[in-house]
């Protein structure tokens, strides 16, 4: 019996409740038994994981925090120069603080995890007791709560009933970590993906073979004419591998469609807030302004007026301009020198403009001084007119931008350097694309687990790359923790 038969034998008893580790391996599910076995079927018979493990958690009258709440306590607290903590973090480093505040707010969601026993350093247990007393403070006092402090258990489900099978349990480490907290529960089983009985395991000696091998094979499946909802392709590195298997896809003429998630930094609008925050770095570096102004990506409203002010840094062997209004700047001066007054305001309203959001201390600001320079590159319709994917990671981002603003507001704070700490934040941000594409589906390998189709490729495995693994107190270093 297939996994897909299995899922659906469990459909087919109407007592039984299936948990997908996300809600669209959920939503597929549900669609594909609906289509095979033409018929309706309640959305209630399956359910995303994250919705059954809140069944086994508290119930709190306060807000749960997100990760803005959490960069929002570091800022402060590592700002007041009164942290106490000499591990982590010393006062005397306040100066440089932003470079911690990341890391610091990283730390927060372990403070609850198991293992801190096993933590020898005394000081390290100091400055963790330190942050889990002063967090707990800024929780209480703005009405939240840490979820991931949270240990589920049936004591909050009392009389819990009904038949739950926990899908992909095997290769979910949340479902594993739930399991462990709430200990041997009759009401749910666990359905693991068996390895398929005509898997066919293959060992290449470089990439280029390997992808050629595999399209080779596709090849020879498009002329048996299956089709291309029948195959998928995954790997455990889609960003590295994503240039080769474009190039041999146009080379076969056959057509690829990637699942995965962007990372920011390799979007347009990702690029341009990178190109600011270098601008801001550099002070106005001839680099800096070379790379915002000359990428050919961006939807500059007068692509010429940027590369005049390029051409004038070089044509007057002039380095660097200044964010300082203080100091003398000796762009500014031989641009006023030189008569160039269209260039030389567009410099001076440039230079405002990142000024204003180096100095930003409040979401609300920096969102209006964002649109300010976004406007005077961009014009008034910045990224609207753009590609589709590019419109939307731009709407995303100042999504993104307003929800950490609206966090500073309730809690009554500001945050220094705010910019910089929201662009740090972007590191860790994806945004997956809603434009729908044609061809075989390329997915991150581990996203794929539950796809049940017949014709499934995966490359690029490694003993390095398709483990997966937990540990408490993760953001310690192995000599850090002992027993790890």
């Amino acid at each position: 019996m297939t996994f897909t038969e299995e899922i659906f034998r469990y459909l087919d008893d109407g007592s039984t409740t299936l948990v997908f580790p996300t809600e669209n391996a959920s939503r597929y599910h549900l669609a594909k038994y609906a289509r095979t076995r033409h018929t309706s079927i309640a959305a209630s018979r399956a359910m995303a994981f994250d919705i059954f493990a809140r069944l086994f958690a508290p119930v709190h009258e306060q807000k749960p925090a997100n990760k803005y709440h959490r960069l929002v306590f570091a800022s402060d607290f590592l700002g007041s120069g009164k942290t106490g903590m000499s591990y982590l973090f010393r006062d005397e480093f306040k100066a440089y603080r932003q470079r911690f505040v990341r890391f610091i707010s990283n730390v927060l969601v372990h403070l609850k995890d198991e293992g801190y026993s096993a933590i020898e350093d005394g000081r390290l247990r100091r400055d963790l007791d330190i942050l889990a007393e002063n967090y707990g403070i800024f929780l209480d006092r703005n009405g939240l709560f840490e979820p991931g402090w949270e240990k589920h258990s049936l004591e909050y489900r009392p009389g819990f009933s009904g038949q739950y099978v926990l899908v992909g349990y095997d290769a979910d480490i949340p479902m594993q970590d739930l399991m462990d907290e709430l200990g041997d529960v009759p009401n749910i089983s666990f359905l693991v993906n068996q390895e398929p009985e005509n898997a066919q395991f293959e060992h290449f000696f470089t990439q280029e073979a390997e992808i050629e091998t595999l399209f080779n094979r596709l090849e020879e499946l498009k002329v048996q004419g299956v089709s291309t909802d029948e195959i998928i392709i995954s790997t455990p590195e889609p960003d590295t591998l994503a240039s080769r298997l474009e190039r041999k896809a146009q080379e076969y003429d056959t057509p690829l469609s990637f699942m995965q998630s962007l990372s920011l930094r390799e979007t347009v609008p990702g690029r341009f807030l990178y190109a600011l925050e270098r601008c801001i770095n550099e002070d106005l570096s001839f680099r800096s302004l070379e790379n915002l102004l000359l990428n050919t990506a961006l939807p500059f409203r007068d692509p010429e007026l940027c590369r005049r002010l390029v051409d004038f840094m070089v044509g007057h062997n002039v380095r660097t301009g200044t964010l300082s209004f203080t100091s003398r700047d000796r762009l500014q001066l031989e641009l006023n020198a030189s008569g160039e007054k269209e260039t030389g305001e567009f410099y001076a309203a440039l230079k405002k403009g990142l000024s204003a959001v180096r100095s930003a201390c409040d979401g609300e600001t920096l969102v209006r001084d964002m649109h300010r320079i976004a406007g005077l590159l961009f014009g008034e319709a910045e990224f609207s007119a753009s590609d589709p994917v590019d419109r939307d990671v731009y709407s995303f981002v100042f999504n993104e931008l307003s929800t950490m603003g609206r966090t500073l507001s309730e809690c009554r704070m500001q945050m220094k350097g705010i910019f910089s700490v929201f662009i740090a934040e972007l590191e860790d941000m994806s945004y997956v694309p809603q434009v729908k594409r044609t061809g075989i589906k390329v997915y991150r390998y581990g996203q794929d687990h539950l796809i049940d189709v017949p014709y499934h490729f995966v490359i690029g495995l490694s003993d390095s790359n398709c483990n997966l693994t937990s540990s408490p107190m993760s953001f310690l270093e192995d000599h850090e923790i002992s027993g790890r």
